[in-house]
């Protein structure tokens, strides 16, 4: 480049130089910004997991628990108390007065939901698994909304989906817990187990 200062004048050549590395700096500046974020992202989104790792065991024990009544023939009823902020109360009473239960709680997606945009343009091996296990979380919803509506039913045809709703609903959660267990590893390098559960984040 020794004949650009007989072509342009030095301040010239002094202000593409600038501009040149100013341009740098903030690719610099931004790739490391967007390191940061994505990894802040990689560490709330593995919370969430942990939270619905939590809420998925939950339902799955309640339909596994209400499928081995009608294998084996017992009369149990069933009820669901929905509580304020989504959650409910599950109770399990059998013919004996013997009960059990405990929190139903929902699947949370609004973090997802609301951060799935950036990791699209950010972080695109992320994104992925991200947008699977959120599909798969709208199912899991699904299923608990539909069991919460047809033990509360009065319906006798709602009342006989019961019977053969758990094997269905237990079939769909295998999905979505492969799918948690694949953001979770992206997010943390391992596998998720019984141990990485949170009852709320």
């Amino acid at each position: 480049m020794d004949w650009l200062p007989s072509l342009l004048p030095i301040t010239v050549v002094a202000a593409i130089a600038l501009f040149a590395l100013k341009e740098v700096l903030e690719f610099i500046r931004r790739r490391s910004a967007d390191r940061r974020k994505s990894h802040a992202f990689r560490t709330l989104l593995a919370r969430e997991c942990e939270v619905n790792h939590w809420a998925h065991w939950r339902l799955q024990e309640t339909l596994r628990e209400i499928h081995e009544d009608h294998e084996k023939g017992v009369k149990a009823t069933y009820t669901a108390t929905e509580l304020p902020g989504g959650d409910a109360l599950w109770r399990r009473t059998d013919q004996g007065g013997g009960y059990s239960g405990g929190g139903l709680p929902d699947a949370r997606t609004d973090l997802i939901s609301k951060i799935m945009v950036d990791v699209a343009t950010m972080d695109k091996k992320l994104f992925t698994p991200l947008e699977n296990a959120y599909d798969s979380l709208i199912e899991m919803r699904h299923i608990r909304a539909s069991l919460l509506r047809f033990v509360s039913s009065k319906d006798e045809e709602d009342q006989m989906h019961l019977q053969g709703f758990p094997e269905y609903g237990l079939s769909e959660l295998e999905g979505v817990k492969e799918d948690l267990d694949k953001l979770y590893l992206e997010c943390t390098g391992r596998s998720i187990d019984r141990t990485d559960m949170r009852v709320r984040g």
